[in-house]
This record gives C-alpha cells, structure tokens and sequence, in this order.
C-alpha cells in the first residue's frame, strides 16, 4: 500500500469558546497589571484542506504538522512542536496495476542463452541474478513472450493463488500454456507482462531489472 507523506504548518487561530481579549491602553504612569491567563486568548490549529489528486486504491496517509516558530519558547520544545496523525484511504474506482521491481546484484556472466524453451531462466532477470516484483492489486498470470521479428514464442504462466508479489526466475513447477513452435537458435527480444484478474496489464521488462535479449541455443 502506498505511503503518502504530507507536511504542513499548522494556522493558529483563538478558539470560539475564548474570544480574543480586548484591546487595553497603557497608562502613561504607574503599574500595568497584564490580563490573567484565564482571559488570555488560546491558540488552536486551524487545519488547510489537503488537495490530494490521487488515482484510485488504498493509501497510506501520515500528516505532520508543525507551530510557526512564532509562538514562543513554550513551542518551541520538539515534544510539542510537531504532531503527527495517520489514516487510511480509499480512493474509489478502477485500479491501474502497478509494478516495482528490482533484482539482487550479483556478479559474473549475465547474459541469458536458452539451451531449451524449458529452461528455467527465460523468467530470470539474467543468467546470474533474482529478481522480485510487488503489485498494488493481486497479479494472476505472467506471459512471456521471445520475438525476432520472423518467429515468435509465447508462454502464459498461472498465478495460483494470484499473488502481490511474485519472484523471478518462476518456479520450474509453474503451469503454462505454450503457444507457437519451438524457435530456431539465435537472439530474441524478450517481454515480460503482469496481468491482474480484471485484465490489467503491466509491462515487466520496460522496468530495467530484465534483460530485453536473451538467445535460444536449442528447441
């Protein structure tokens, strides 16, 4: 769930219950004796509207609020000087699936060749690393699909249970559905594409944790 972060200066204001003291003229002689404290006029927050253009789905809200550095050394104590709320949100309608993804960084040959369309790295974000990807709603199905332009090849892999987070290469046991001939050797374009429930879809590899090429050495 997304966490929105919004910080703000808290407006003071005298509050309805005590008015504002009136204004009292200073003698040109003798005491001045100020106003008690209980006709003193009290502060309280005054909140902004908080504009927020959001797309739809569950947020995270955390608000901080802080004095102005007006209101004397009483605020200016950190314990009293920001105040903090957090709640939830939800934003109503249609949710655009959305991805981030990011793989372990270890070294050696990264480059992926394929000895056959079984192989478990044609998931994987090259030949060395793992990769993971989280989602704002539920992903049921990752499709792959390896393209030179003359022959194409495209796998659908199930989900089960639809997940919000989903490790790459998949597992071995993964069910698919193949579609399209075993692909001669040589280089192809690589896309990998989450799909939600609903249809929604999001490209993978436009990400950077994927290579966009792999190469195919056998059927």
């Amino acid at each position: 769930m997304p966490t929105i972060l919004v910080h703000t200066i808290l407006v003071c204001s005298p509050t309805p219950s005590t008015p504002a003291a009136p204004h009292r003229r200073i003698p040109r002689s003798g005491s001045f004796k100020p106003l008690s404290s209980s006709r003193a006029p009290s502060l309280a927050p005054t909140y902004p509207a908080l504009d927020l253009d959001l797309a739809p789905g569950q947020y995270h809200i955390r608000v901080i609020g802080q004095w102005p550095d007006n209101l004397g050394a009483a605020y200016a104590d950190r314990r009293y000087n920001d105040v903090a709320y957090e709640f939830g949100l939800s934003v109503p309608g249609d949710v655009e699936l959305l991805a981030e993804c990011a793989s372990t960084l270890i070294g050696g040959d990264i480059s992926i060749t394929l000895d056959t369309l079984n192989d478990p790295l044609r998931t994987a974000p090259d030949s060395a690393n793992h990769a993971g990807c989280r989602f704002n709603k539920p992903d049921a199905r990752i499709s792959l699909t390896l393209d030179n332009g003359a022959q194409s090849y495209t796998e659908h892999f199930h989900i089960n249970p639809p997940s919000l987070s989903v490790g790459f290469p998949l597992p071995p046991e993964s069910v698919s559905e193949k579609i399209g001939d075993p692909l001669p050797p040589g280089k192809y374009t690589r896309r990998l594409v989450a799909l939600s429930d609903d249809g929604d879809q999001v490209d993978l590899s436009s990400m950077g944790a994927f290579l966009a090429t792999v190469a195919v050495s056998g059927p």
